[in-house]
């Protein structure tokens, strides 16, 4: 019609639709989203504490688990040595609540550590040990230059004429071509039978089990070093040696007494009993982390605890964990978020604009881990943390965009880089930054706290923004390939 009132319903505001097309699509989204909801929450059923508590109980390396693959005989053996209110199992571990006294025991850890915490308490005098093969106690030890690798295919000697079951011997000190004995961790210990190990390298940490190959070749199991002359690290690339099942050969039994000795420095003494003194925290598989020692906290660990905690919340809808109060809320908030998202386009709700003079992010730090390297420009970020820190970004973004291993050293790694696409100079430069890198690890490790120019870490920064560019072009040239 021409002049006069526009027909009933009739919106100009919103080009000529009616008002009841414009709410159409926030109540479809509800509509459509409801019945998810609803069959999620009569899927739920209602499951004891104690079911849970029994899953976790029988999971590999649980301490509270007597099944061949548990840790109740080490716990017990922890125990008996230190007395059993200074050994704590828990699965959650509070950062503020540790002290330059306790040790940290952590056995085949499933996420991420927070590295600056862990690093905090090992260089103020904290000890920490790791008994890990294939979870992701590799990342955090590479912090410190120490790098997991495959055990040797062809061992010396081995249990049932399996290579996978390799027999580690206590390593031989020598300093100036004199033999000097063993560790003190090895008293009494002759063969420690292991189960699929892993071996570590490191040029300057102590090496205090190996596993020798045909060829009489070393290669270390169990390494032992002080960190920032006050700490004490010590990581095992096995595990399993200290199962249930293993703890019946004498020589494991003893190799974990040892170790416990080692890392708790453990003098009892009847007089002056102290419960909270030396506590041993026993933390395996998933465990939460929260809070944080010292001063200083990146912003990777930060974004690593948020991830690790809605990871969790995946998974126990997964399990069917949830209970249906959680998953009421979960659908009040997924309708709140439909129809906050189409009210400003409804309203015509004017743009909210800030004066900003932050330079526009380079295309590298959009995507992928590049986006983790901002906190690395931040004149608040300890040099040599950052500088550490480019090596897992690299490695990360190896592995996740070329499905390359990324505990490899420098050389092998360029080598693989290069079979998945990344021309040969890339590749160099990438071994080259690598082992730049590894240098300044190796330096912390000895207790020292190497000196980083800026401009010297400026350097490492862009040359890491540039391999991450050509680290995500060679994926789509690769996945162009295989069209």
């Amino acid at each position: 019609m021409i002049g006069g009132e526009p027909p009933r319903g009739f919106d100009p505001a919103h080009g000529g639709r009616k008002r009841w097309r414009v709410w159409l699509r926030p109540v479809l989204h509800i509509a459509a989203m409801t019945p998810f909801w609803v069959s999620v929450a009569h899927a739920t059923p209602a499951r004891a504490d104690d079911d849970l508590g029994s899953n976790l109980a029988e999971e590999p390396f649980s301490t509270g688990s007597s099944s061949w693959q548990g840790y109740s005989e080490f716990v017990r053996l922890a125990q008996d040595q230190l007395g059993k209110e200074r050994v704590i199992l828990s699965k959650h571990i509070n950062y503020n609540d540790l002290t330059q006294a306790d040790t940290l025991l952590i056995i085949h850890p499933e996420q991420r550590l927070d590295s600056a915490s862990v690093s905090e308490f090992l260089v103020n005098g904290g000890r920490v040990g790791i008994f890990d093969d294939y979870g992701r106690g590799a990342d955090f030890l590479r912090t410190f230059g120490i790098l997991s690798e495959p055990a040797p295919t062809s061992p010396a000697e081995q249990l049932q004429d399996n290579p996978n079951l390799a027999v580690a011997t206590p390593t031989i000190q020598v300093a100036a071509g004199a033999k000097l004995g063993r560790h003190p961790i090895t008293l009494g210990v002759e063969r420690v039978v292991t189960n699929h190990p892993r071996v570590f390298q490191h040029p300057d940490l102590t090496a205090v089990l190996d596993i020798v190959d045909r060829q009489g070749a070393p290669h270390t199991l169990l390494l032992t070093g002080i960190i920032a002359q006050k700490g004490r690290l010590l990581a095992l690339g096995d595990p399993s040696v200290f199962i249930n099942f293993m703890m019946r050969y004498p020589s494991n039994r003893k190799l974990a007494s040892g170790v416990l000795l080692y890392l708790t420095e453990s003098k009892p003494n009847p007089q002056s009993p102290d419960p909270k003194a030396a506590r041993l925290f026993i933390l395996t598989n998933h465990f939460d982390q929260t809070g944080q020692f010292g001063s200083r906290r990146r912003l990777l660990d930060r974004l690593d605890e948020l991830y690790e905690g809605a990871r969790a919340s995946l998974e126990q809808l997964q399990g069917g964990a949830l209970n249906r109060e959680l998953i009421l809320f979960m659908a009040t908030l997924t309708m709140v978020w439909i129809v906050a998202s189409h009210t400003r386009r409804m309203l015509r709700l004017p743009s909210l604009t800030r004066t900003t003079y932050a330079l526009p992010p380079v295309l590298a730090a959009q995507v992928g881990a590049a986006g983790r390297l901002d906190v690395l420009s931040s004149n608040h970020a300890a040099p040599v943390l950052s500088v550490l820190e480019l090596d897992g970004v690299l490695r990360d973004a190896i592995a996740r965009r070329l499905g390359v291993d990324s505990n490899l050293n420098p050389k092998q790694l360029k080598i693989e880089v290069e079979r998945a696409g990344v021309p040969a100079e890339q590749a160099d430069q990438l071994e080259q930054v690598l082992r730049k890198i590894e240098l300044y690890g190796r330096s912390l490790s000895r207790g020292k706290t190497p000196k980083i120019k800026q401009i010297d870490l400026i350097q490492l920064h862009d040359g890491t923004l540039q391999l991450l560019k050509t680290i995500e072009t060679s994926k789509l040239i690769k996945g162009a390939d295989r069209l």
